[in-house]
């Protein structure tokens, strides 16, 4: 249970996880408020998008992206990295990032939608206010 090669997984795992959090508290935050507060073109398709990894098995989402990547993969042969980005740390944290995202924008997006809009211009108007009170 504690032999290098099983801490050296919880350390991936663990690692991964974290970071993986943290980007998705950015991105998924700013996804579900482009989402709510914004119309554009193919809203909805994007919109769709968001569900996608809901749709996919967590190792199919795996393979997918390794087999993009690897060296002779449609986005690995662009790459002008000498190692291949399938294989590595970072794929694990990007798979976990794409995995999770869903989660994120759909439990923030009924938060966003109850926030008045009257409230966040407000605060976007007291905040040049506090700066000068401050001294900053």
């Amino acid at each position: 249970m504690w032999t290098p090669r099983t801490r050296a997984a919880y350390g991936l795992t663990f690692g991964a996880s974290f970071v993986a959090a943290a980007l998705n508290v950015f991105l998924g935050l700013l996804v579900a408020w482009v989402l709510v507060r914004y119309e554009f073109p193919l809203k909805r398709l994007f919109d769709a998008l968001v569900d996608l990894p809901f749709a996919l098995p967590t190792a199919v989402a795996g393979l997918v992206y390794s087999s993009l990547y690897v060296e002779s993969g449609w986005l690995g042969q662009f790459s002008c990295a000498r190692h291949s980005g399938a294989y590595s740390r970072l794929a694990v944290v990007l798979v976990l990032t794409f995995i999770s995202l869903p989660f994120v924008v759909r439990t923030v997006e009924p938060v966003l939608e109850d926030l008045e809009v009257e409230i966040e211009e407000a605060a976007a108007c007291s905040v040049p206010h506090a700066h000068r009170r401050f001294g900053a």
